[in-house]
């Protein structure tokens, strides 16, 4: 999960306060440790209703600090901390420390993880929005692009290769041959991708601290308009399979 927030003064303050990232740890910057998100969560989430009565299986990823290993958060052990963990961006935030380890933002270890959606559930198919596009059409050429881009790429590594490991293992298990219960999910499983592609360009360096309603409002548009664009091609390859 990514998380946003605002800083007074607009771009200009928000453009200094990524400034400051580059030379400031989060604690020197933000030694009282304010963090909006926890005040947003504890307003919007019952945690311990969603522990005890959650209709679907959740997990919440999260990146542990010290060898930066997948931590996944499943029903029973989702807290305030657990999501906070998951939406730490490194750079902003302090390490949030669960059970003696630090962690960060789960989108460094698997953005989204596809490990439980395939071995610990049961659905055969699994729908992924992602929030970042994997494609750019043009490569960055600006000091400033370079490193948005390196951030996106960050974020999207370990998604692409699960995903290009279960189309190579799908490859392999695709001839007619006994298999396993498991093996028999696997070969059948269907992975979908919601993507942004480059309707984000002219939004990917304005709204990393933007809360802005406008700016929300046109990026919720933005999602609508890919999800139909999603339906729309889903629905022409049902037909055509008809």
């Amino acid at each position: 999960m990514r998380w946003a927030f605002s800083s007074p003064g607009g771009a200009t303050a928000e453009r200094l306060l990524l400034g400051l990232t580059r030379y400031f740890t989060p604690q020197e910057i933000n030694p009282l440790g304010i963090n909006p998100v926890r005040t947003i969560a504890e307003a919007q989430f019952d945690f311990e209703r969603i522990r005890a009565q959650s209709p679907f299986k959740l997990f919440i990823a999260a990146t542990r600090v010290r060898d930066g290993r997948l931590k996944l958060f499943e029903n029973s052990h989702v807290t305030l901390d657990a999501l906070l963990a998951s939406t730490c961006l490194p750079q902003l935030f302090a390490p949030v420390e669960i059970d003696g380890e630090q962690h960060w933002d789960g989108g460094y270890a698997g953005n989204p993880a596809l490990e439980p959606l395939i071995y610990r559930c049961s659905a055969e198919e699994i729908l992924c929005v992602l929030v970042q596009p994997i494609e750019r059409a043009l490569p960055p050429t600006t000091a400033r692009e370079i490193a948005a881009r390196i951030t996106e790429l960050g974020f999207s590594t370990t998604f692409i290769r699960e995903l290009e490991a279960l189309q190579i293992l799908q490859g392999m298990l695709s001839k007619n041959f006994p298999l396993t219960p498991i093996g028999q999910r696997l070969k059948a499983i269907d992975v979908q991708v919601i993507e942004p592609g480059d309707s984000l360009d002219d939004y990917s360096a304005k709204t990393q601290l933007t809360t802005r309603l406008a700016v929300l409002q046109e990026l919720r548009d933005l999602g609508r308009i890919c999800t139909e664009a999603w339906l729309e091609k889903r629905k022409q390859t049902t037909e055509r399979g008809a």
